[in-house]
């Protein structure tokens, strides 16, 4: 039976998460008359982006924040007059700990204070320095390799720690060019980490330099993709098949159903894409890895001693069965009844997923265990297993092949667009700043260095 023609449209947005929604409003922003159409496999749009709520308890399924430093997320607040609902966590005035050695270590936020901090010896603080006489190698290299070899073995904790709060990844799969390539290219350029750190301040003289605030909603972080999809031409459960190309357009198939149209952006996951797109020119290799957890709510008493915070992160070496804990109830208002306490806490990631077959059961306890042996709690009041079914991708070694790949596509393909989670980064920021770029035709490029925060 041959398929039904359901839709034509000039521009067909595939993915009816943050990327695609993000996209839809630029476009439209652009040109308000646009002739478009968005398609979402799932029952619902926002993606990843999912808030939960239940017996005055409130957490998310995917992300909890972002940080206030990027312009075109700004942007998109104004435009979807969501400030009003903005919640504010500043970073200044939150700790963020580590777990070494069995306890939880406030983590320093500036070099003097780390210089003056008992977390690395004397000998690994100078190691560190050995970064400015120690030439750049611009081959492909693991985060692990790249900072050992420019910093030395002790940092590592400290790495790692950051890429498990942002990929639930693997030092030594993750690969440094993916993951910060302002600071490679800032390396290549001057020679040395520290001397491109430097030479990006000085570059900034005289702008504020005040460390960033998180920033949710009051009602959770599914208000953003609520109010991207108000108003918008959606398709629900419209599970893309096949990409075919044809002079002047695309078929995009779906079961027996077709959508034709003149321009495609496809706004997937990177892992999702892959194999939509392998059959219009061979990929690189397989379709990169994913990292999945599950975050585990726990509410407590006023009785809970927890420190506040953010929240905190254990490196590999600690061998403990939770990657972290965020300290939700310190950070946002009205997360939990008053008086109370709430952590989410996140089991899993890249190198355990074995820790996701166990049961809600086996989860709680192992977790609760291995909390209590940082941070005085009673028994909880509230547990909530969340089990999303997103992913995250890992942009490990070869993922530049990946980018390459892209790019070869994009120029085959002239009425084809590819942005979405993963290609050049994870975070809310990353993901809406491409969704702005590729709305308004830019070319995609991020040299600068990022801020990393625990």
């Amino acid at each position: 039976m041959n398929p039904d023609l359901v839709a034509k449209t000039d521009l067909l947005i595939v993915g009816g998460g943050l990327s695609g929604l993000a996209i839809a409003h630029w476009a439209l922003k652009k040109e308000p008359t646009l002739d478009y159409l968005v398609v979402e496999g799932q029952g619902r749009s926002g993606g990843a982006v999912q808030s939960f709520k239940k017996d005055g308890y409130q957490g998310e399924w995917g992300p909890h924040g972002f940080l206030d430093n990027k312009p075109a997320t700004l942007e998109l607040l104004e435009d979807l007059d969501l400030w009003p609902e903005v919640q504010k966590a500043p970073l200044k005035e939150f700790g963020r700990y580590l777990c070494l050695k069995g306890r939880l270590c406030l983590v320093p936020q500036s070099p003097p204070t780390l210089i003056k901090s008992d977390l690395l010896s004397w000998w690994a603080k100078l190691r560190v320095l050995g970064d400015l006489f120690i030439k750049a190698d611009s081959s492909e290299q693991s985060v692990s390799q790249w900072a050992q070899r420019r910093f030395g073995p002790q940092v590592l904790p400290f790495i790692d720690a950051a890429l498990i709060g942002t990929y639930a990844g693997d030092l030594n799969r993750l690969s440094i060019d993916a993951v910060m390539p302002g600071l490679r290219a800032g390396e290549a350029r001057y020679g040395s980490a520290i001397k491109a750190v430097v030479a990006q301040m000085r570059a900034s003289k005289g702008q504020p330099r005040n460390l960033p605030q998180m920033i949710s909603f009051k009602e959770g972080m599914e208000r953003l993709v609520e109010q991207l999809a108000q108003g918008k031409k959606i398709r629900l459960n419209f599970q893309v098949e096949q990409l075919i190309y044809k002079e002047g357009g695309w078929l995009v198939k779906s079961g027996d159903q077709i959508i034709e149209a003149k321009r495609l952006v496809l706004a997937l996951p990177i892992h999702q894409a892959h194999p939509l797109l392998a059959p219009l020119l061979a990929p690189p290799g397989p379709a990169p890895a994913t990292a999945q957890i599950y975050n585990l709510l726990l509410g407590f008493g006023p009785e809970a001693k927890i420190p506040y915070g953010f929240g905190y992160l254990a490196p590999a070496k600690e061998n403990r069965f939770a990657l972290g804990s965020l300290f939700s109830s310190h950070m946002f208002v009205g997360r939990v009844q008053e008086g109370g306490h709430l952590l989410e806490v996140l089991i899993g990631g890249r190198r355990s997923p074995e820790k996701l077959e166990l049961s809600d059961a086996e989860l709680i306890e192992k977790t609760l265990a291995d909390l209590k042996g940082l941070i005085e709690l009673p028994n909880p009041q509230f547990v909530k297993v969340l089990r999303p079914q997103s992913a995250i991708p890992q942009p490990e070694l070869g993922h530049k092949a990946l980018i390459d790949w892209r790019d070869r596509l994009l120029k085959a393909y002239p009425n084809l667009e590819i942005c979405g989670f993963g290609w050049d980064g994870i975070g809310i920021n990353e993901v809406v700043q491409l969704a702005k770029k590729t709305a308004l035709g830019l070319k995609i490029s991020e040299n600068q260095i990022k801020g990393v925060y625990l």
